[in-house]
C-alpha cells in the first residue's frame, strides 16, 4: 500500500472537491442534456401502481427507529414462545441435561461448532521456567498457565482446537470453580493484574481468588 502525507492527502481532496463543484456548476449540454431530461420525465411517469416517493424527514433514522421498535416487539414476545422450545427438567443434573441436549444441539450447528469434541478435557500445567510452573504468586492464590485440547480431530489444513489461560489457585478453601472469560480485548494476564491494561477494581477473576469467606484463615506463602 501507497503511503501518503497527511498534507498531500487534504490537498487532493480539496482539489476532488473542487472539481466536483465545478461541474455541478456547469449546465449539460448536447447529449448529456438529453438524459437528464429522459431522467427527469420518467422520475414524472412512475411505473403502474406505483408514485413517487414524497415522504419527509430523516428516512434512515426512521428505519432505525422501527428496527428497534421490532427487536423490542420480539423481545417480549419470546417469552411467551420460550416454552415451546425449552422443555427443562429440574428433578436431578441427569435429567436437566437430557433435557437441554437439543438445544444445545441447535446452538452448537448454528455458530458452526461441528468438529468432535475431546469427551474429558484434561488441562496441562505450561513451565514458566525451569525453576517453577507458576506464572503468579501473589497472598492469596497461585496462578499457572494452562492448556487444554476442544476438539479431537483437525480441521482442514489446521492442527486440532486447543484453548489457553491461567487457573488461579486460592490460597484458602476452595468454595466453588468459576470459568472467568473477559472481554475479547482484554488477555487473562490483565485480568489478573499481571500485565497492565485493566483497573484493579475490573479483575474480576483476580477478586473471585481472592475471596475470603467468614471462618476463612489466612495462609502465607513462602517465597522460593
Amino acid at each position: 500500500m501507497k503511503r501518503t502525507s497527511r498534507r498531500r492527502f487534504l490537498g487532493n481532496s480539496i482539489g476532488l472537491s473542487l472539481g466536483l463543484g465545478m461541474l455541478k456548476g456547469m449546465k449539460p449540454s448536447g447529449a448529456s442534456a438529453s438524459r437528464e431530461t429522459a431522467g427527469s420525465q420518467a422520475a414524472s411517469n412512475p411505473l403502474p401502481g406505483t408514485k413517487p416517493l414524497t415522504v419527509a424527514g430523516d428516512l434512515a433514522a426512521e428505519m432505525v427507529e422501527g428496527i428497534r421498535e421490532y427487536l423490542i416487539q420480539a423481545t417480549a414476545d419470546c417469552l411467551a414462545d420460550r416454552s415451546s422450545f425449552w422443555k427443562s427438567r429440574f428433578t436431578s443434573v441427569r435429567a436437566y441435561e437430557e433435557s437441554v441436549a437439543p438445544n444445545r444441539e441447535r446452538l452448537r450447528r448454528i455458530i458452526g461448532a461441528i468438529d468432535p469434541r475431546v469427551p474429558t478435557p484434561v488441562l496441562q500445567t505450561m513451565a514458566a521456567s525451569g525453576v517453577s510452573t507458576e506464572v503468579m504468586r501473589a497472598e492469596r492464590f497461585k496462578a499457572y498457565a494452562i492448556r487444554w485440547e476442544v476438539c479431537s480431530a483437525a480441521t482442514g489444513d489446521y492442527n486440532p482446537l486447543e484453548g489457553a489461560g491461567l487457573l488461579l489457585e486460592p490460597a484458602g478453601r476452595m468454595r466453588a470453580r468459576v470459568l472467568a472469560v473477559p472481554d475479547a480485548d482484554c488477555t487473562p494476564e490483565a485480568a489478573i493484574g499481571l500485565a497492565p491494561g485493566v483497573p484493579a477494581a475490573a479483575q474480576f477473576p483476580r477478586r473471585l481468588a481472592e475471596k475470603r469467606l467468614p471462618g476463612d484463615r489466612a495462609v502465607a506463602h513462602r517465597s522460593k
